[in-house]
């Protein structure tokens, strides 16, 4: 009986079509599904199978050309390289997957209190869309396994614009402007 005459009380309508709008935000479909996405991406450390799948990440064309380094890495130094990031002593390299299939890596370079942040996307997987919560959530397992880590630092190079939004989407701030530029934040920003 109620909900067949609320269509003759406008202002009885007026009145809770107003509260509702307090109670939403018009967003709800953008949060559903950035809130499936942060439960399908799983963080983990990298293991001594992945060494040929980073190996070989790293030395794409893509990759390389928004690297610092733009060398190819001989499968030596790779070996190497991969053996003393397993051991931890410089801090994690963690690969984020979505149903168990890799889509991004995260480098965190711990030094006391500071640590270097680089990432990437899996080549041709088609993980576009990911990097902002593959950097949330790496920031989030960083927090809790190096506690003492207070300050991120990132070096982009100045073409890479996808690194630099990506970045400055996640409250990174320019410190220079330089090649590379310098972004810093401070552990504290990380949600």
């Amino acid at each position: 009986n109620f909900l067949q005459n609320i269509g003759t009380k406008r202002t009885l309508l007026k009145g809770i079509s107003e509260k509702i709008s307090t109670l939403v935000d018009g967003n709800g479909s953008s949060k559903t599904v950035s809130a499936l996405k942060t439960n399908m991406l799983k963080i983990r450390l990298v293991k001594d199978d992945d060494a040929q799948n980073i190996y070989e990440w790293r030395n794409h064309p893509y990759i390389r050309n928004n690297s610092q380094n733009s060398e190819v890495i001989s499968w030596t130094d790779h070996q190497k390289w991969f053996k003393e990031r397993l051991s931890g002593k410089h801090g994690p390299l963690l690969i984020g997957e979505v149903n168990h299939l890799p889509i991004g890596v995260v480098r965190f370079d711990v030094h006391q209190s500071d640590a270097e942040v680089s990432i990437y996307r899996v080549p041709g997987t088609g993980s576009k869309g990911w990097g902002s919560l593959l950097l949330k959530k790496s920031e989030f397992w960083l927090k809790q396994q190096y506690p003492q880590v207070l300050n991120l630092r990132a070096k982009v190079l100045p073409d890479n614009t996808r690194s630099i939004n990506l970045f400055e989407k996640l409250n990174y701030i320019a410190k220079a402007h330089t090649s590379p530029m310098v972004f810093e934040k401070l552990m504290e920003r990380c949600q």
